[in-house]
């Protein structure tokens, strides 16, 4: 009996220490274009930050997917879903400078809600992200290039 009981502590501490970031090598929704923009508050001190989008093929209402988040510039966001197939997020940096804001142990400190703070899980390149999403209620992910649009200057 004692040794079934370790038995079971040992499967259990097993499991949980498992990587739960595997990458997957197919994208469960087909995109067309992945790019984000940088931008600049017009006021000193008025916020900087990115715009991140995701343009699908089509129609993206899948119910077995669910896009969540994007891992992007060291920093992680929720990605939100606009009809009929564009996800959007975005990413805020400090003052008026475009570059991630990061503390003395190298985490973020970025503060907004849905931004989260730290060192993420993945080794990507400037221009690479990893997409995070929930099927058969399991999170998956899976890496992306992001291309740099210049944003559009409307007059006001």
């Amino acid at each position: 009996m004692k040794y079934l009981f370790r038995l079971c502590i040992v499967i259990l501490f097993a499991s949980c220490s498992s990587n739960n970031f595997k990458i997957e090598k197919e994208q469960p929704i087909q995109l067309k274009e992945a790019y984000f923009e940088q931008w600049t508050s017009g006021v000193k001190g008025g916020g900087s930050g990115l715009n991140i989008f995701l343009i699908s093929e089509g129609k993206t209402e899948n119910k077995e997917v669910q896009i969540e988040g994007i891992y992007f510039k060291n920093s992680y966001t929720t990605l939100k879903f606009y009809q009929p197939n564009k996800y959007q997020g975005h990413i805020k940096t400090k003052g008026n400078d475009t570059k991630l804001v990061l503390g003395e142990d190298g985490k973020n400190v970025n503060t907004e809600a849905k931004q989260k703070e730290g060192k993420i899980p993945f080794e990507l390149k400037d221009n690479e992200a990893v997409v995070s999403f929930l099927k058969e209620g399991k999170k998956k992910y899976f890496k992306i290039t992001m291309v740099k649009k210049e944003m559009q200057h409307l007059p006001m």
